[in-house]
């Protein structure tokens, strides 16, 4: 019997010194994550049940509303399968892919499209969800659309089209 005692009071020492800390510690909050979460869309191009396309999106202007405020930015991933034979016309310099955002009257063209090309030096794709090593990915610049409620992105290729809806930030 003492030797039960004497085992349990052992193995309860040896486990209790193994916790150093809780799971409220392991899973801090990150609120600008949780917020690029809320922010980002994802869709696919599926012709003959293959995906020809995925596109993923993150509003940037609710994100950091002091950087960019001059007109609307997107942090747009993109993969395309078989895009890589020449870096400079793949993903959105790819001819037979449009990247567009739905205007009143027409759509509109990107003002700029800047890749980003070193992944892991870049703080802003350190911070955002829904990232993978094929995709490439680019800040998408837009003109300021005053007047609308929803912002719209499109991306058209030959084999169809997909869209991506995100609340306008005021």
């Amino acid at each position: 019997m003492i030797k039960k005692i004497g085992l349990f009071v052992v193995a309860a020492f040896v486990l209790s010194g193994c916790q150093t800390y809780g799971a409220f510690e392991i899973f801090k909050k990150d609120d600008l994550y949780e917020r690029a979460l809320l922010q980002t869309k994802n869709k696919q191009i599926i012709n003959s049940l293959e995906t020809k396309a995925k596109i993923t999106a993150t509003y940037l202007n609710p994100l950091y509303p002091s950087t960019y405020k001059d007109g609307e930015h997107f942090f747009v991933g993109v993969y395309i399968p078989d895009d890589y034979d020449k870096k400079e016309s793949a993903g959105l310099f790819n001819k037979d892919y449009k990247l567009l955002m739905r205007g009143v009257k027409e759509d509109i063209a990107p003002l700029s499209i800047s890749e980003i090309t070193k992944k892991k030096q870049s703080e802003l794709y350190q911070m955002m969800p829904h990232t993978d090593n094929w995709s490439k990915y680019y800040v998408v610049s837009f003109p300021k659309q005053a007047d609308a409620a929803n912002l719209t992105l499109l991306l058209k290729t030959l084999y169809g089209e997909t869209s991506l809806d995100f609340p306008k930030v005021w």
